[in-house]
């Protein structure tokens, strides 16, 4: 029988002065010059170390210690433990471990002060709105889309939503670019619908694309006077620990979106309503 304590050829054991940490001065990499699973710069350290039997000690060094806290996946509602029972809307079983992500330099620094004014000293402009080319969405959006407009467009799954939205994407994008955001079908799906509608306008792109990080860098290029992005339930952030459309996700996702929006590039986004009335995804 081995011995839970014995280790694989090349890993440190507990007091060796040239292993990661344990006990010696130099941190970061094993005797044989690799980087340690502690770092997570190498991949097939914590594999290695479990076949090699590490101590406890060992294997809780190379577990992720990043802060967490547990968020209810119904309410949103947050708490620094696990609890069976959510405080805030009292459903079982609904909190879930999610890692927070790192803050970034721009994030800890101090952040430049704002100072208010009268709303009288603020110098008027005029906003030429984008006619959706649709009389009836144009009398909604009041006259027709503000440029750094943020709009959720939310109901039923299979209501109709993103049908509404490619036609209104096909008739804009007869007189200038729009782009549509596809996270829930291929390329293909979306050209027969839009076969099937008429919305095959020459300036009307699409993209299939899931990662909030590569849609933030598509929508970054000027040329876009429109973007649309369908569905909120299925974008996702990969730096996040929990699943797309969970609380955390929408609210990473939703936050990001509308930080876009405000650059004066108006977006329309999908969002599903399930038959609990909920945001989360329809079981």
């Amino acid at each position: 029988m081995i011995s839970a304590r014995r280790r694989a050829p090349g890993l440190p054991q507990l007091g060796d002065r040239k292993g990661p940490g344990i006990g010696g001065r130099k941190a970061g990499r094993w005797r044989d010059g690799n980087h340690c699973p502690v770092d997570g710069s190498k991949e097939g350290g914590l594999a290695a170390g479990i076949e090699g039997k590490w101590t406890g000690r060992e294997l809780w060094m190379a577990k992720d210690h990043r802060p967490s806290r547990y968020v209810c996946q119904e309410c949103g509602g947050t708490s620094a433990r696990w609890m069976g029972r959510c405080p805030s809307c009292s459903q079982f079983n609904t909190m879930v471990e999610e890692l927070l992500p790192a803050r970034s330099a721009n994030q800890t620094g101090q952040a430049s002060a704002r100072v208010p004014v009268p709303i009288g000293r603020v110098p008027p402009q005029s906003l030429q709105r984008i006619s959706t080319g649709m009389d009836e969405v144009d009398r909604v959006l009041g006259g027709g889309i503000v440029p750094g407009g943020f709009i959720l467009l939310g109901g039923d799954p299979g209501i109709g939503k993103s049908t509404l939205l490619l036609q209104l994407a096909g008739s804009v994008g007869r007189r200038q670019p729009v782009i549509y955001i596809t996270a829930e079908e291929s390329l293909e799906q979306t050209r027969i619908r839009a076969s099937r509608l008429g919305a095959e306008s020459p300036q009307l792109f699409v993209l299939a694309e899931e990662r909030i990080q590569a849609i933030e860098s598509v929508l970054a290029e000027d040329q876009w006077q429109l973007a649309i992005v369908d569905s909120l339930q299925t974008v996702y952030n990969p730096d996040l620990e929990s699943a797309p459309g969970s609380v955390a996700q929408v609210r990473e996702v939703a936050s990001r979106l509308m930080r876009v929006a405000k650059s004066r590039l108006p977006i329309f986004l999908v969002g599903h309503v399930n038959k609990e009335g909920s945001w989360r995804p329809a079981a």
